[in-house]
């Protein structure tokens, strides 16, 4: 009489199995992260690009708020301005304040955030 043998291939096929499954799950959650990263540094770029273009505009009005805020559909407010963007499905907000201006120096902050955090901040100064 034979003795069945088919024990030894069904663990093995069960041990690879499970490699297999362990070594899905790491780069999945390895994807996961780059791809969380990515987003991130996507939104960061935006924001960089928002702050640097209405940095320009603020040089190039002189610090006229009324003149930004033409210039860049936004809205004045009290001692600044406020922006809304959409960039890649991101709604941006930037805030910008004036700061108090030194003789023929203007000064300003910007800063550009989403609804979850303030992604990028750039200060700006310009002559009057």
């Amino acid at each position: 009489m034979m003795k069945n043998r088919s024990f030894l291939p069904l663990m093995e096929i069960l041990l690879t199995i499970a490699v297999f499954a362990i070594a899905s799950v790491i780069c999945l959650q390895g994807f996961t992260k780059a791809n969380d990263i990515s987003k991130r540094r996507s939104e960061l770029d935006a924001a960089v690009l928002l702050a640097q273009d209405t940095c320009e505009v603020l040089k190039y009005s002189r610090g006229d708020m009324d003149l930004a805020a033409e210039l860049t559909e936004g809205k004045v407010t009290d001692g600044g301005m406020v922006i809304y963007r959409d960039v890649n499905g991101v709604r941006f907000t930037v805030k910008v304040t004036s700061d108090v201006s030194n003789g023929g120096i203007g000064k300003a902050n910007v800063t550009v955030s989403t609804s979850a955090r303030d992604v990028y901040e750039l200060n700006v100064a310009w002559q009057r």
